[in-house]
């Protein structure tokens, strides 16, 4: 029976890697922009992207607000609404139910999962900021996008958290955020 079930397997581990990928059925490879014109580098950081985001779209983002020029303006500005504008319903129109987010607990899982770890965090450090020093992403709005966006966190510790007791101290540490959209 093991014998079995192991060739089994292995007939149809042979067959699904000769069929095509799922995600982009009959297209064509994909290939990354050659430039950095969407970049965060180019727009002059997240301050300025939050002050003038432009109007015009300058990637297609189907299914996206319209309020979005790229990927980058996106990622920038829906950070900024959810953590610093504490816009955490947001989260709801953003994440999959199914998101996952990395952190130093592990991984957590699932929509409601991140907005009680926002609305912690949030009380423990009320005045956060959340800098994007850069964001890097892969993909389109038709497989999807793939992004990580460094980040300078800054805040004062004035609630209780996962840490322990308020410190009132300010909090300055580097983090890295993976997405995928």
């Amino acid at each position: 029976m093991a014998k079995k079930a192991a060739a089994s397997s292995a007939k149809t581990a042979a067959a699904s890697n000769s069929e095509p990928h799922l995600m982009r059925p009959l297209a064509e490879p994909r290939v990354m922009p050659a430039d950095f014109t969407i970049s965060l580098g180019t727009k002059g950081g997240t301050d300025q992207q939050l002050l003038n985001p432009g109007t015009e779209r300058r990637q297609s983002l189907r299914g996206f607000e319209e309020t979005y020029v790229d990927i980058i303006d996106y990622i920038v500005r829906i950070t900024h609404r959810i953590w610093e504008e504490k816009d955490i319903g947001y989260i709801y129109d953003t994440y999959s139910h199914s998101s996952k987010v990395y952190d130093d607990y592990g991984l957590q899982y699932g929509r409601d999962k991140i907005v009680a770890n926002t609305v912690h965090t949030i009380n423990a450090f009320p005045d956060i900021r959340l800098f994007a020093d850069e964001v890097i992403w892969a993909g389109d709005d038709e497989v999807g996008f793939h992004t990580s966006h460094r980040l300078i966190i800054g805040g004062h510790n004035t609630g209780y958290s996962n840490y322990g007791r308020p410190q009132d101290a300010k909090f300055v540490p580097g983090a890295w955020l993976t997405a995928l959209f």
